[in-house]
């Protein structure tokens, strides 16, 4: 067999750190990728058997001996390779085999094992390999796989021509190519395992908000890729690196502004139904302004100070306000997005630089880096998962009406009064021309929003916030902590307790929301875990701009069509015409994106056997099933959803991408079906 090493000059320590980077990003997408690969079928038509290890042995003995050395499972438990290969967890490993040409004998081969949420996941320890017999001889030649060689081989073999005309293919591959190259810059950032827990509250938020972004949307293949971003902006931007950003500002005349109902009311809006209407009033029409603004709650007195000396030296003072500007978004979208308005001095830059900031976990959301409850939310022209991350006004008004909603719901339930916390997202400022459009694609590169976090628990020293999307990064051992401070043994089967804790929390607030008919968005980065003395019972959400409903529900508890404002000819998901497209998003987004993205690190992390924490999960959501009051028919329907029937839905990842068409605008969706988790579970539980 052919050797695919070549003899080269050792490397320097710094060259060598750079390899070593850019081989662990390289594997990090492989992973992702093949999993979603395999999850959306992009192989079902293809030539492709399973081999166990057995099998390959024998095969490699007695046609290919040379071959014998590309797959070893030397660090996984002896025990389980004694039972003819295993993973550390247990789960029987298969080689997956597609043969790319039978006839020329070229294949490409990896290891999987059984999974729960799909037939079969890739073992991340293996590799993938290209087997090819070379045109003369019987010489073989075995070469490690690249990410972006694999899908460009998917592309070729496995979609016929027109699907492979699409321009979103072509930018799919480069998205794989970005996404290698801006995670190999992220692992620089060398993010440690902290002692989480021996944090002050806001550091600690911060860091886990740290380890998030560097694990991004759990299992997306190209959730790293920030395009439009160079290495230098992405080094300052991105937040593992927790670079301090310093707002740029710039005067925006009064008469071209619209703002949210926190602006008239002021922050922590009460549960009333005038919060509801004052929602609903006149959405983008712009007003004289007269209400706070964003250096009211964004900067300190000296530095607001700054900028309104600056507003009244240039006599800009009576007429126009100060909003703070992502200082990339200044350089890079501002000039040419809004070029004319800025002609027409609808805008004009200030030269002063106020408020110290850093990134979290979603690029445009801003820390503020001396602590405190105001975070702020920027537009930003940058394109990720297929979607510009700008800022526009349609969503900020949804996001009114959307907390609006929670604010009731939490009214109607006691439990979700004293359990549920909301960030007020209702003081915002939004740049409206006369005579624009909520649709119109220029204004919503400026606008900004004041994200404010409920004071008693920013303040208090004995809160941890954990983003849920925090638990899914495997760089810090939270639970281990966590376990200490509980005076639980360091063993799996604390793990599983405090994992249980965490998910009847979720379910229990969950479903009390989707009782009334409430489902907001509750993928890992908007739901943000209370830990407070060792206990997780509370639950604070964020980014309220896609709180779904169930309208017929809502109308039984009292609660009004929030009137959403919705693109004319768009599909939307804020409407569900049904409870079982509803309880869609607590299978998708809750548990195969939020909790299974959890389950996937615990596993990895703590040598857990994946079915068991799974079995952990089904316990509690059936206890969450049980305790929230429903009706006993639409208990019994979610019963039979959830757990009877043979297959779920499934979030679709690299298909929208692929079959995106023109400018990238809104994040592409698509479903399809997928296996039952829990009869997987259930069929593994009677196996063993």
């Amino acid at each position: 067999m052919k050797t695919t090493l070549s003899t080269s000059p050792v490397p320097s320590s710094e060259e060598a750190t750079r390899l070593q980077r850019q081989k662990q990003a390289e594997n990090h997408v492989m992973h992702d990728l093949i999993n979603t690969l395999l999850a959306e079928g992009l192989w079902e038509q293809a030539d492709v058997e399973l081999l166990s290890i057995p099998q390959w042995q024998s095969y490699c003995t007695s046609v290919h001996p040379e071959l014998d050395e590309l797959f070893s499972f030397q660090d996984h438990d002896e025990a389980a390779e004694s039972q003819g290969g295993a993973a550390a967890n247990g789960a029987a490993v298969r080689l997956y085999r597609w043969w790319v040409d039978r006839e020329q004998q070229c294949s490409i081969i990896f290891p999987v094992q059984a999974a729960v949420v799909q037939p079969y996941r890739y073992l991340r320890s293996g590799g993938v390999y290209e087997i090819r017999r070379q045109p003369e001889g019987n010489e073989w030649d075995a070469q490690w796989l690249h990410p972006v060689k694999l899908m460009q081989c998917v592309i070729e073999q496995c979609l016929d021509e027109e699907y492979r005309r699409q321009e979103g293919v072509g930018r799919f591959v480069q998205l794989l190519e970005q996404t290698i190259r801006q995670m190999a810059w992220s692992l620089d950032s060398r993010l440690a395992d902290d002692n989480i827990l021996g944090m002050s509250p806001t550091e600690a938020f911060q860091r886990l908000e740290q380890h998030s972004s560097l694990r991004d949307r759990p299992f997306h293949p190209v959730s790293k890729a920030k395009t439009g971003m160079d290495e230098e902006d992405y080094r300052a931007y991105i937040a593992e690196f927790g670079q301090p950003i310093t707002l740029s500002w710039v005067a925006l005349r009064k008469d071209a502004l619209t703002t949210g109902v926190g602006i008239a009311q002021g922050p922590h809006f009460a549960d009333t139904a005038a919060g509801t209407k004052e929602a609903k009033a006149e959405p983008g029409i712009p007003h004289l302004y007269d209400g706070q603004q964003p250096i009211d709650l964004l900067l300190s007195g000296s530095e607001r100070l700054l900028v309104e000396q600056e507003l009244a030296e240039r006599g800009l003072a009576a007429d126009y306000i100060a909003l703070p500007v992502h200082p990339w978004q200044l350089t890079h979208m501002l000039p040419r997005h809004l070029h004319a308005a800025q002609a027409d001095n609808v805008w004009i830059p200030l030269d002063v630089k106020a408020g110290t900031f850093q990134a979290t976990s979603s690029v445009r959301s801003l820390a503020p880096q001396a602590g405190g409850p105001h975070y702020v939310k920027l537009p930003l022209g940058v394109f990720s998962l297929g979607a510009s991350r700008y800022l526009p006004a349609v969503k900020l008004i949804n996001g009114d009406r959307g907390q609006a909603l929670l604010q009731q719901a939490k009214a109607r339930d006691p439990q979700l009064q004293e359990r549920l916390y909301l960030c007020d997202e209702g003081s915002w400022w939004a740049y409206m021309p006369k005579n624009g459009s909520l649709y119109d694609d220029s204004p919503r590169h400026l606008a900004a929003l004041a994200r404010i976090y409920p004071h008693e628990l920013i303040h208090d020293p004995a809160v941890r916030l954990i983003p849920m999307s925090a638990l899914a990064a495997g760089q810090h051992s939270f639970f281990r902590e966590w376990a200490a401070v509980r005076g639980l043994p360091d063993t799996a089967a604390s793990v599983k307790q405090l994992f249980g804790e965490v998910c009847l929390t979720f379910f229990e607030i969950m479903l009390r929301l989707f009782r009334i008919g409430l489902m907001p968005e509750i993928h890992g980065q908007n739901c943000v875990l209370i830990w407070k003395n060792g206990k997780i019972e509370h639950i604070l959400l964020r980014d309220h701009d896609s709180v779904r409903l169930h309208l017929p529900w809502l109308t039984e508890q009292g609660i009004a069509d929030p009137d959403y404002q919705i693109r004319p000819g768009y599909s939307n998901s804020l409407y569900n015409e049904t409870p079982k497209k509803l309880l869609f998003y607590l299978q998708t987004l809750g548990i195969q994106v939020n909790l299974y993205a959890i389950i996937d690190t615990l596993s990895d992390t703590y040598g857990i056997e994946e079915p068991s924490l799974w079995s952990v999960l089904r316990v509690q959501l059936e206890n969450a099933i049980q305790s929230v009051p429903f009706k006993p028919d639409v208990r019994r329907e979610i019963e039979q959803i959830i757990f009877e029937k043979p297959d779920w839905p499934l979030k679709l990842l690299i298909k929208p991408l692929l079959e995106q068409s023109g400018v990238p605008g809104s994040m592409p969706s698509g479903q399809s079906r997928i296996q039952n988790p829990f009869l997987y579970v259930d069929e593994t539980t009677i196996i063993s």
